[in-house]
């Protein structure tokens, strides 16, 4: 068990959590400090002058974050119960902004020699890193009769940048002393590599860009040795967000009111990949103004579904994270990893194509003849099945009319048995019937139907004389 101080002190709640496994995450992440990987430590040296042990540690980070604090845990000091852990707060270096240095008297009897730590660190938005030495723990450098050769770390004609999901590869020279056969490790955000000097003294890795994109420091340490001192090197390093492609596709110019849009969004990332569970904002200007947001499947396709209620031409704007086609400039959910992307493209909704009655019931200008009280099937298509629900409120109507004495006229013959006025859709002919139950009070005068489609223009009508 860690022994640490009162829970509500920041440093000791951070080191509580640290030392369970634990990385501590915050909600209000703010601007380019929300992108930060947790801190990189990159080298590790303790030495001891008698009974005081000296402990420096080179730590890297996104400045946006910064370091907030490094500590030292340790135990093996003979002081206290056996298996007894206990921190050292580290101060920042004033003209080194990576070294982090701390001291620790030891008690009387102890020996330097039986102590182990490990180092933590937290940056700004309470993300921790602990190096524990693969579970090894840190010992003190025994010290040593030769001075080590100072040395000297000079990055190489390395990028300054470079997009997520991608590779940086760089290289280092160490400079001092026996440069051959030393390890260098190469950090740039969370990802670490450690690389071996060749005769030269150069070191090279490729380090993948993994860490959210942002602002950090692409880095170079050597630890040192008995033979040759530590030294680092390091610059300002930027992750760029990974571009995308955001695909259009419209499957029809033209889209039958209250059918399937059958518009398409395909988002992928520069390299061919496609993005799931991605916002798509829908932007539908034209006939109707409508913004839909739509997640991504696994495919990373976006389906609009169907347009407004309203018939005419469209545009349609399909937009990841803004700003581009103008129609995004206002919508956009930030994406820490991928760079925005949009697309645009037209379609015109039409109307269903009615086509007309069928028998028993004949179009204008007939008036279609009958007896009064009868239930009359009044057949139509439109093309497909629309549901039931293909009037608009208040019809079916009836309105009466003028007869005349002059049109056309024919009689009705198909007389289906029904106590009420219903709509019915037969899949196989692919024809509605609305069954209108008449009354017989309509006798001796004119009537016509009209049928008031939701599809916004059509009425159909069909003029009728009831005996």
């Amino acid at each position: 068990q860690h022994k640490v101080g009162a829970i509500g002190d920041t440093n000791a709640t951070l080191r509580l959590f640290s030392g369970l496994g634990l990385r501590l995450f915050y909600s209000d992440y703010i601007g380019e400090a929300a992108q930060s990987a947790a801190p990189t430590i990159t080298g590790i040296t303790a030495s001891a002058s008698g009974q005081v042990v000296t402990f420096r540690a080179r730590v890297v980070g996104n400045p946006a974050a910064g370091i907030q604090q490094v500590w030292i845990t340790h135990t093996g000091t003979g002081a206290g119960p056996s298996g007894t852990w206990q921190s050292v707060d580290l101060a920042q270096d004033a003209t080194d902004s990576t070294l982090w240095t701390g001291s620790l008297a030891l008690p009387v009897g102890a020996s330097p020699a039986d102590l182990r730590f490990m180092v933590q660190a937290a940056n700004g938005i309470g993300l921790v890193t602990l190096d524990d030495n693969l579970g090894a723990y840190y010992a003190v450098t025994s010290p040593s009769a030769v001075t080590p050769a100072a040395t000297s770390l000079l990055l190489g004609a390395s990028p300054t940048s470079g997009v997520y999901g991608s590779s940086a590869s760089v290289s280092a020279t160490l400079s001092g002393g026996t440069v051959s056969g030393k390890t260098v490790v190469f950090t740039i955000g969370a990802t670490t590599r450690i690389a071996t000097t060749d005769v030269s003294g150069m070191a090279t890795a490729l380090l993948p860009l993994t860490s959210a994109p942002g602002g950090y420091s692409l880095s170079a340490s050597f630890a040192g040795d008995p033979t040759s001192a530590a030294s680092n090197t390091s610059r300002a390093f930027t992750i760029n967000k990974l571009g995308t492609i955001l695909t259009l596709v419209v499957a029809s110019p033209t889209v039958v009111f209250g059918a399937d849009s059958g518009v398409t969004a395909t988002l992928n990332d520069a390299n061919n990949a496609p993005l799931g569970f991605r916002t798509i904002f829908f932007i539908l200007g034209g006939a109707a103004s409508r913004t839909t947001a739509v997640i991504t499947d696994f495919a990373g396709r976006a389906r609009l579904g169907t347009l407004p209620s309203a018939v005419g031409a469209y545009t349609v704007s399909a937009c990841f994270n803004g700003p581009l086609p103008a129609a995004c400039a206002t919508l956009s959910i930030p994406d820490r990893t991928y760079a925005p992307s949009g697309a645009t493209s037209s379609l015109q909704q039409t109307i269903w194509p009615f086509t007309g009655f069928f028998a028993p019931v004949d179009n204008l200008p007939i008036l279609n003849t009958a007896s009064a009280g009868q239930a009359i099937p009044v057949k139509f298509s439109l093309g497909g099945n629309r549901g039931l629900g293909i009037f608009r409120t208040g019809f079916p109507k009836f309105v009466q009319i003028t007869c005349s004495s002059t049109a056309p006229t024919d009689v009705i013959n198909e007389f289906p048995t029904a106590s009420a006025s219903n709509l019915q859709y037969d899949p196989m002919m692919n024809r509605y019937s609305y069954v209108w139950k008449t009354t017989k009070t309509m006798a001796g005068m004119c009537y016509q139907l009209q049928l008031g489609l939701i599809d916004g223009n059509t009425v159909p009508i069909a003029n009728f004389q009831f005996k």
